[in-house]
């Protein structure tokens, strides 16, 4: 038991031992509060954690706007009349499909039936009848652009 009875020789030894446990009891306390305050953060969230959670309110129901019968009646003659067109286009495109196929038959048969007797003058006849062909292939065009055009604008007009 000599080690107690042993005297500091320092002064400034003492001091600074009194000073070392002071700060240490600081921060022990500080420490201390930093706990508790952690403990109420975690009692906190086990609270919210252990509390149920209660559901969304349902979403109001979306009612539908009211159909008039007389636009629906006037939208519905609009696209029978829409149908009838598009059958009458339908049916100009098969004839002047027809038409073009049957030409080009005509064309191969007397192709056919010349052989090798006049190449040049066949070849002029038929670089003719293709141009031929070609331009009427585009005005058949062009009038079909053209009502489709209008029908375009009878549909943004309804």
């Amino acid at each position: 038991m000599g080690l107690f009875k042993k005297r500091a020789t320092e002064p400034n030894e003492v001091e600074r031992l009194r000073h070392e446990i002071t700060s240490m009891a600081a921060r022990l306390d500080e420490a201390d509060a930093a706990k508790q305050r952690l403990g109420e953060q975690v009692h906190g969230i086990v609270q919210r954690l252990d509390t149920p959670l209660t559901p969304p309110p349902a979403a109001p129901p979306v009612a539908e706007p009211p159909v008039d019968p007389d636009a629906f009646r006037a939208l519905l003659g609009r696209v029978h009349d829409l149908a009838a067109r598009l059958e009458g286009l339908d049916a100009r495109i098969t004839s002047v499909s027809t038409e073009l196929a049957n030409q080009i038959a005509e064309l191969s048969s007397d192709l056919d039936g010349v052989g090798d007797a006049d190449i040049a003058g066949l070849t002029e006849q038929l670089h003719d009848a293709q141009v031929k062909l070609a331009a009427e292939q585009a005005r058949y065009q062009i009038a079909f652009r053209q009502d489709l055009a209008q029908l375009a604008d009878q549909l943004k007009r309804a």
